[in-house]
């Protein structure tokens, strides 16, 4: 099956920096297949034979951990879960240009409810939608110094999640697909 792992905290702010050759050989070495990288902030493309999204994210972070001496946290989502997610966006997403859309990519046991009950959106700037696994995020370009959205990087939820841009998503969805 196509899984797609979003690792969290590599390659932002000159922290965790690891290449992709050295990311991509550390997924071969657990034994993943057909692995690819796709953008330098820690996103990967591979085919395991495990069904289980949460064994993946155990064996991977243990993988990184031991490969790049950091406490890694990973989201994994298989292909049926992406296009599921990426279906649920907000429509205008794909029209509006003068939006800044990320998902939070969700870990369990966290849920999108208490994603959303931590963030803290302002009225007429930040528009936040639940969904399954994950909560989308919208900042109006012209008032993102405004956003309340920065608020949720000082909560405890923060840690089981990782945001990644709706383009850049859309980009992963791509690779996935084209397997």
């Amino acid at each position: 099956m196509t899984y797609t792992a979003l690792i969290r905290g590599i390659n932002v702010g000159g922290r965790n920096i690891i290449t992709m050759d050295r990311l991509k050989a550390s997924f071969e070495r657990s034994g993943f297949e057909q692995v690819a990288t796709v953008i330098q902030s820690g996103n990967v493309v591979f085919e395991s034979a495990v069904k289980s999204s949460r064994a993946l994210e155990q064996t991977i972070e243990a993988a990184l951990t031991a490969a790049f001496g950091y406490p890694s946290t990973v989201v994994v989502r298989s292909l049926p879960e992406l296009r599921r997610t990426l279906a649920k966006a907000p429509v205008e997403w794909n029209t509006r240009t003068d939006l800044r859309c990320n998902i939070a990519f969700i870990r369990a046991p966290i849920t999108a409810a208490q994603v959303v009950a931590a963030i803290e959106p302002r009225k007429d700037v930040d528009f936040v939608t639940r969904g399954t696994g994950a909560v989308f995020m919208a900042t109006l370009l012209r008032d993102v110094k405004k956003s309340g959205l920065p608020k949720l990087l000082t909560t405890t939820v923060y840690r089981s999640l990782t945001v990644r841009n709706y383009n850049s998503t859309r980009r992963i969805l791509a690779l996935m697909e084209a397997r």
